[in-house]
């Protein structure tokens, strides 16, 4: 029995070893897209160390839906009828902690959905019997179910960057051709129309945190009379300012739909000048190993090929899932990886996708080096190469439109710089003033200024991160596609820092130093 054992932990150590040794999901794409999974809490301790390694967000797959936080006995209690009361269980605290802890950016899920939310949410009193309310007391419910989970989120988890919010999931029939019915909704036997929908992309974006993504989310969205019913609904939402992007499930396998149906799809929800979220993917094997390593390589090589930053882009690609073994769908062997973390075929078609994706050559520069990955909520001090200075603002100055310079480290906080992933870049927020490192007035020229400015969720204060060399990076604006330079190489105290073509020298390079 004792050798059986022994043998059992040298094969689980070789196991999880395969899967240690295989290249990072999201270092290998970081050039171009975010790759990220769902999880739950469950696989956190033994699968902390490989959601790490391959991922840079994470969906909870059950966490946050309503029937996990909102608690009927609190509703009862404190309610009033109308102020939906949110508990987050063991399992969500210990998923968020997680994403917090680690640095990993959160995407919600979900407020709105005809399952997993509880019936007696929808009557008098919450309670298990009784008649459904009306459509006012439904609002109220529905604006506080919003409003007190992003209220506990930035309660209970403050340093948790929630990037995007499913605030609309599973709407439409399931081959398309409408909502869904009363019979099949209770939000439509409440409501009867589509109201529900405006009113909660509505709350949500009232209450989201800056920086937070809204989207609807839907699966068979690649079939045609579906594909519009989200369409329409998307640009009904876009004409209001209160949806940031459409989420395609991409529940799909090997058989059905065809790529060239999926593919057009995605292309019709792209032409509403909406993110394209690649939202919960997985692909059903049927135990043909190679015909799911393509059509994963093809899904791969889409998102990449749409690829960018904002409306009318797909800006990131979540895989349902880390593993067989963890799967919904376990028994179709759906993912990239089988039970124990082991690289399936389709990791490895994946990855090819990744060795020949084009270098960054943004502005003719010919700089080929790969974006870079960073913890979001770390305190940096930002160090130029060639002079040795920190980035400091001028002065110490916590106004709009302060000069951002270089100056010998002193230790003070105006040279400490909080870093968030936003999803579309990354935030520098100065730790003194609490404001962020800002192209000024929206400047696209070489030596426009950089200054300290408000946070105004605007891309002229999102920053790409590129590996340069020895630990250094290259820090590029989202917006202008131009990189932080210290102005005629200046090695002097005060030296003024700017945007500048690439052009490779130290002082365009920084090194992040944790404070």
């Amino acid at each position: 029995m004792r050798k059986i054992a022994i043998l059992f932990l040298i094969l689980s150590f070789a196991y999880y070893a395969e899967a240690a040794d295989v290249d990072s999901l999201k270092d290998a794409f970081s050039s171009k897209l975010k790759v990220r999974t769902s999880v739950s809490p469950g696989e956190l301790n033994q699968g902390g160390s490989f959601i790490k390694r391959h991922f840079n967000s994470i969906t909870p797959e059950n966490e946050l839906k309503p029937d996990a936080i909102i608690n009927q006995q609190a509703c009862q209690q404190r309610g009033n009828n109308v102020n939906t009361q949110v508990v987050f269980n063991s399992g969500t605290r210990a998923t968020l902690k997680f994403c917090q802890d680690n640095g990993i950016n959160l995407r919600g899920h979900t407020f709105v959905w005809y399952s997993q939310t509880p019936d007696w949410f929808f009557r008098e009193n919450f309670q298990n019997y009784g008649n459904y309310v009306s459509r006012d007391i439904m609002n109220k419910r529905l604006e506080s179910l919003i409003k007190n989970t992003f209220e506990l989120l930035a309660k209970d988890f403050p340093k948790l960057n929630v990037y995007a919010y499913d605030v609309c999931n599973e709407l439409f029939v399931n081959n398309g051709g409408g909502l869904r019915p009363a019979s099949n909704s209770k939000w439509m036997q409440v409501y009867g129309d589509d109201s529900f929908i405006i009113n909660a992309f509505t709350y949500a974006r009232k209450y989201a945190p800056k920086g937070c993504k809204l989207f609807i989310n839907d699966y068979n969205e690649y079939m045609t009379a579906k594909t519009n019913d989200i369409y329409n609904m998307a640009m009904k939402l876009k004409q209001k300012g209160i949806i940031d992007g459409i989420g395609m499930q991409s529940h799909v396998g090997v058989n059905w739909p065809s790529f060239a149906d999926y593919k057009k799809a995605c292309e019709k929800f792209l032409s509403t000048g909406l993110e394209v979220h690649i939202s919960e993917l997985d692909i059903a094997s049927e135990n043909n190993f190679s015909a799911q390593a393509q059509y994963f390589k093809n899904v791969f090589q889409l998102a990449v090929d749409k690829a960018g930053n904002g409306g009318g882009h797909v800006t990131c690609l979540t895989v349902w899932g880390t593993n067989d073994g963890n799967s919904w769908i376990g028994e179709k062997k759906a993912l990239l990886f089988s039970q124990g973390y082991n690289p399936k075929p389709a990791y490895y078609s994946v990855m090819e996708v990744a060795q020949n994706l084009p270098k960054n050559n943004n502005n003719n520069n010919n700089n080929q080096n790969q974006n870079q990955n960073l913890p979001s909520g770390t305190k940096y001090i930002i160090v130029n190469r060639m002079s040795g200075k920190a980035l400091g603002v001028h002065w110490d100055s916590t106004d709009n439109g302060a000069n951002i310079h270089q100056w010998t480290l002193n230790g003070k906080t105006s040279e400490e710089w909080i870093c968030t992933d936003m999803g579309d870049g990354y935030k520098f927020t100065n730790v003194n003033a609490n404001k962020c490192l800002d192209v000024y007035n929206l400047s696209k020229e070489n030596g426009g200024n950089i200054v300290l400015w408000q946070d105004t969720g605007v891309s002229n204060q999102r920053w790409e991160i590129q590996n340069a060399s020895d630990g250094y990076v290259y820090i590029k604006s989202v917006f202008s596609g131009l990189y932080l330079d210290v102005e005629k190489k200046s090695m002097d105290d005060g030296g003024n820092v700017i945007q500048y073509s690439f052009n490779g020298n130290g002082n365009q390079q920084w090194k992040l130093v944790p404070a």
